[in-house]
Formats: C-alpha cells, sequence, structure tokens
C-alpha cells in the first residue's frame, strides 16, 4: 500500500507541468517568435526556463507515478491540471477568477482526495499477465482503428465548415490517445517489474507504444485549434482522457474496483466531482456554444425571410 500511496502523491505533483506551462506563457511575452537565432534569449529567460524545468520535471515525476499507481485512479488525477494552471494564474499571474472557477478548483481538489481514499493495490497472483497483454494488444488496434474512423468524421466536418464538430472529434481524438497511452504505458512498466521472460519483452512494447500514442496526441489537438476553441477542445480532451483511463485500467487491465460500498461510493462520487469541475472551469465557453447552437435550431429558415426589399426584387424577376 506504501508504494501505490506514493504513486499517488507523484501523480499530484506531476501536475506542476501545468504550472511550467503556464510560466513558459508568461515568458514567451517578452521574447521574439522562437528560432535558433532568439534561442539564446529564450535560455537567458529565467521565468521560460524556469517553466520549462517544471514542465518536463512534472512530466517525469508523471511516469514515475505510472510504475505504481493503476491508470484508473492515475488518469483522473492527471486531469486536475486545468484546476492547477487556474489556481497558478490567480495566484501568480493576478488573473480574477470568476465564484464558479473557484468552485471548480475545490471540487477538482475534494474529487483528487476522495479517490485517493479509494486506493487497492493490484495483486499481481491473481491476474492472468498473458490475458492481459493480449486484451491490451486488441484494445491498442480497436483505438487505432477509431482514430481512423474519427479522422474520416474529421475530415467531412472540415468540409462541411462545422467547427463544433471539429472541436468535438480532435478533442476524442487526443484524449483517446492519451487515455490508451497511459494504460499501455502504466501496465508496461509494472509488467516490467512483475513479469518474467517474454512477458517483459512485450511489457517494453507496451510503454514504447503507450509514450507513442500520449506524445503524438497534440497533432491531433492543434489540428482541432486551427478551426475551433483551445478551451472547448481541451476540455473534451481532459473528460475523453479521464474516461478512457479508467475504462481501460478497469475492464483490459483488471484493475481493482473497491469491494466496500463506502470506497465505492467515494470512487464514483471522485469521478463525478472531478468531470463537473471540468465543465465548470469552461462553463461559460459551453453555455455560449450550447445557446449559439439552441439559437440557430430555432431561426427559421433564410428561404422563408423574406424582407421588403427582397420581396420587391422578386417581384421585378417574376415580372
Amino acid at each position: 500500500m506504501g508504494s501505490i500511496a506514493l504513486g499517488a502523491v507523484l501523480a499530484i505533483l506531476s501536475q506542476v507541468s501545468q504550472i511550467g506551462k503556464g510560466l513558459q506563457k508568461e515568458g514567451v511575452k517578452s521574447l521574439p517568435e522562437l528560432s535558433l537565432s532568439s534561442a539564446l534569449q529564450y535560455l537567458t529567460s529565467r521565468t521560460w526556463v524556469l517553466g520549462l524545468v517544471l514542465d518536463i520535471g512534472g512530466a517525469l515525476v508523471g511516469l514515475a507515478s505510472l510504475s505504481m499507481l493503476p491508470i484508473s485512479v492515475a488518469q483522473p488525477i492527471f486531469c486536475n491540471g486545468l484546476a492547477f494552471l487556474a489556481l497558478f494564474s490567480a495566484l501568480y499571474l493576478k488573473e480574477t477568477l470568476q465564484r464558479l472557477e473557484w468552485l471548480a478548483i475545490a471540487l477538482c481538489l475534494a474529487g483528487t482526495m476522495m479517490l485517493a481514499s479509494t486506493l487497492e493495490p493490484t495483486d499481481w497472483s491473481k491476474i492472468d499477465i498473458g490475458c492481459l497483454q493480449r486484451k491490451l494488444v486488441a484494445a491498442l488496434i480497436l483505438s487505432v482503428c477509431l482514430l481512423f474512423l474519427l479522422e474520416m468524421a474529421a475530415a467531412r466536418a472540415k468540409e462541411a465548415n462545422h467547427p463544433r464538430t471539429v472541436e468535438l472529434v480532435a478533442g476524442t481524438q487526443a484524449g483517446m490517445l492519451i487515455g490508451a497511452g497511459n494504460a499501455g504505458l502504466s501496465s508496461g512498466l509494472q509488467i516490467l517489474q512483475v513479469g518474467v521472460g517474454h512477458q517483459r519483452i512485450f511489457a517494453a512494447l507496451f510503454a514504447i507504444a503507450g509514450i507513442a500514442c500520449t506524445a503524438s496526441h497534440p497533432v491531433f489537438a492543434n489540428r482541432g485549434y486551427k478551426m475551433g476553441r483551445v478551451v472547448i477542445i481541451t476540455a473534451y480532451i481532459t473528460l475523453v482522457s479521464l474516461f478512457v483511463g479508467v475504462a481501460m485500467g478497469l475492464v483490459v487491465l483488471g484493475e481493482p474496483w473497491p469491494s466496500r460500498w463506502v470506497p465505492r461510493a467515494l470512487r464514483l462520487g471522485a469521478l463525478t466531482t472531478i468531470s463537473a469541475s471540468v465543465f465548470l472551469l469552461n462553463w461559460e465557453d459551453v453555455s455560449q456554444t450550447f445557446r449559439e447552437g439552441l439559437s440557430q435550431c430555432q431561426a427559421p429558415p433564410a428561404a422563408v425571410q423574406f424582407s421588403p426589399a427582397r420581396f420587391s426584387a422578386l417581384k421585378q424577376e417574376g415580372a
């Protein structure tokens, strides 16, 4: 239980990478566009360098946590990044947060504490590692197939100029890659510790595949950013990665779900609370999107909207 508790602490500490991203964003305000000629200016900027160190350090700490923690617990904790970034913006960047945003931060932190209180170690002696690895191969292949199907949906949405569909598809693709990638990485690192012979070889391959999946998610996210809104896509990424990580952990990797009803209720409450915090942190954009979509549905078709000028023009054409 000691190692799994340490993994939870490391997963929380890994969120300093979000603070690192915030510092990098703050640092580049006084810097030119990054190039070979301006690289020295970046390296002499204390704010930008500190942000880069925290970003990389947080990623390494997160990697260590995945070697100890079930992905069904680690991934929801990783989703705290939005709350940590909002808190950093308020305390360091002096940005004003609304009441809903403060409530979201409180819910996210409370959900993490609830989640940490339900930790149960995985009993590897009762798990068929060979069967687990076969299920993981099937899940990763299915993820790749879904990725291509979503790619076709994204192409059609771009042709039809539907930015909201592009946002949803891009966020789903990136979130799926993060959730599936972290599941492969987590299982690979843990099987390397308990597996034998060829199991370790496959475990190393799963870890590499997991790193590749997680590292490729910005490609799909950035393609969505060109047409959609960053905040909405980030919210989709966070929620999809949460649910994919939990599903992969419970269904594919056979991670334990709390057996007693109190921890079970706390686990469900924690997942609900963290999901709610993501919605609240993006509530203004989500509600605006909903209102715009509702107004478009209620608006009469353009073909039946006749102004007097339009009616006169049609009458002349008919004449």
